[in-house]
């Protein structure tokens, strides 16, 4: 399980919370309420520094998902996971809805205007909060487009295609 290659990245973690070693933790999951049925999660840091966590308890407050890990138990302990991304292994994955789908997806996509016209890939998500920003690189520009379904007219994974129709601004 440590081994495998490719991790999914379903949050970042923020602060301690209160004295018992919690820490607030941001989602970037279409499911918060999956972090109950985790038991390990991977912690990522900037450094490259990589440790395996056992979740001993989930809840949540408001947006927020607060996490107690086993063996972080002061503020002090909780401080020093600041920052880290909390990642899975692909093969952890929950379903999706149809019509909804997982970022790492959606990177290096092809993107095609509906004349059949190659715009570029997509190379970064913008997190709005409203909706998401695809990034488009098309080697010369990028494209900012929003992630709407006006603009975004078929999106297929297994051919790593997105068919778009354009704003009148581009």
């Amino acid at each position: 399980m440590i081994g495998e290659k490719e991790k999914i990245l379903i949050g970042v973690v923020k602060k301690p919370r209160g004295n018992s070693g919690e820490v607030s933790v941001i989602p970037l999951t279409f499911n918060p309420e999956r972090f109950t049925k985790l038991t390990t999660v991977q912690l990522e840091y900037k450094n490259g520094e990589i440790r395996q966590l056992k979740v001993k308890s989930v809840r949540f407050h408001k947006k927020i998902v607060i996490v107690k890990f086993k063996n972080v138990n002061t503020p002090a302990d909780a401080w020093m996971l600041e920052g880290a991304n909390i990642t899975i292994n692909k093969s952890e994955t929950i379903d999706l809805p149809e019509g909804y789908y997982f970022e790492h997806d959606i990177y290096e996509c092809d993107v095609y205007d509906e004349n059949g016209k190659l715009l570029g890939k997509v190379n970064s998500i913008l997190k709005t909060g409203t909706n998401d920003i695809f990034i488009i690189n098309s080697g010369k520009d990028e494209i900012l487009l929003p992630a709407i379904e006006i603009f975004i007219k078929n999106i297929n994974i297994k051919e790593k295609t997105i068919i778009v129709t354009l704003p009148e601004y581009v």
